[in-house]
């Protein structure tokens, strides 16, 4: 019987936060990503073997990419998004089970569609689990990427997390909405679903800057207006549309970064986004008011009184 592991938000947290790695970027690039993100104190860092937004083949296999990023990751869980091919199982489950024991419990391993059909990828989890408990590994705990519809119930009856696929902020809403209802009346608690979203991310200290860093990038920039599409704006911008999608049950933000030059400040600013819980913070709620600024500050007085 499945003991479901979803992914939950680290205490203090609205969610989790996970980076998408560029899967066409040089190995080098990979690494430099990954230690920044580990460094900075993501909670997950994902190899794919496709690009999420325009499903360009990844430029090394996953696997191998994989071994780039491990040996640069000290915190972070790594995980790894395969699309299966029939057949695989058996390889797959024998390769993530080492990879597992060397990154010591900290792999995660995603799953598509791909050329499965929704009942045949329940079946492949199924194999991939028996084959990690014959090993007497630790089995890492796996998602399913999805969408609405029949290919939805592999994920609630096999997975510990769905990766929702939608355009939008509000169609991951509704998909988050359905995918609670599918749980409650497959009898699996909805709860015991982690629901994770591949969002792109353009974050700046101003709009400015962020709109620069969108439109630098032709993958992001030909998605649609970042404000419906991506977590898109200001800090204090991201930060609202990180509360509505938390608010929506989304547990994990898998991030994909635009290919800027000052990444790094990028992922400086993400950390911010997800500080505060569900219980505390709502969506639309007034900000707090700034403090009032130290007696005496400004300096000497322009016009003296005396």
């Amino acid at each position: 019987m499945l003991q479901p592991r979803p992914t939950r938000a680290p205490a203090g947290r609205l969610l989790r936060l996970s980076l998408v790695l560029n899967p066409v970027a040089p190995q080098p690039r990979l690494a430099e990503v990954a230690r920044m993100g580990d460094r900075a104190g993501i909670g997950a860092l994902w190899v794919t073997d496709v690009h999420p937004l325009d499903r360009r083949p990844a430029a090394t296999d996953a696997f191998h990419a994989l071994s780039v990023v491990a040996p640069v990751v000290r915190r972070a869980q790594v995980g790894l998004m395969l699309t299966p091919a029939p057949g695989s199982a058996d390889d797959v489950a024998r390769m993530t089970g080492a990879l597992q024991q060397e990154l010591a419990g900290r792999l995660e391993v995603g799953l598509r569609l791909g050329r499965l059909g929704p009942i045949a990828l329940e079946g492949y989890i199924a194999a991939l689990r028996r084959q990690w408990a014959a090993s007497e590994r630790p089995a890492p705990p796996v998602s399913l990427q999805t969408e609405l519809g029949p290919s939805l119930a592999p994920a609630v009856r096999a997975a510990d997390d769905a990766v929702v696929v939608a355009g939008t902020l509000e169609g991951v809403e509704v998909l988050a909405q359905e995918a609670r209802a599918v749980c409650a009346a497959a009898g699996r608690d909805p709860a015991t679903l982690g629901l994770a979203v591949e969002l792109p991310i353009s974050i700046g200290r101003t709009t400015a800057e962020a709109w620069a860093r969108w439109e630098s990038d032709e993958a992001l920039a030909g998605l649609g207006p970042p404000a419906e599409v991506a977590i898109f704006g200001t800090l204090e911008q991201g930060h609202e549309q990180v509360i509505r999608l938390a608010h929506a049950g989304v547990t994990d933000l898998r991030c994909v970064l635009p290919e800027a030059v000052d990444v790094h400040d990028v992922i400086a600013q993400l950390t911010a986004l997800s500080i505060g819980t569900v219980d505390v913070l709502a969506p639309g709620s007034p900000r707090s008011r700034a403090p009032e600024p130290p007696k005496g500050w400004g300096g000497r007085p322009r016009f003296p009184t005396t």
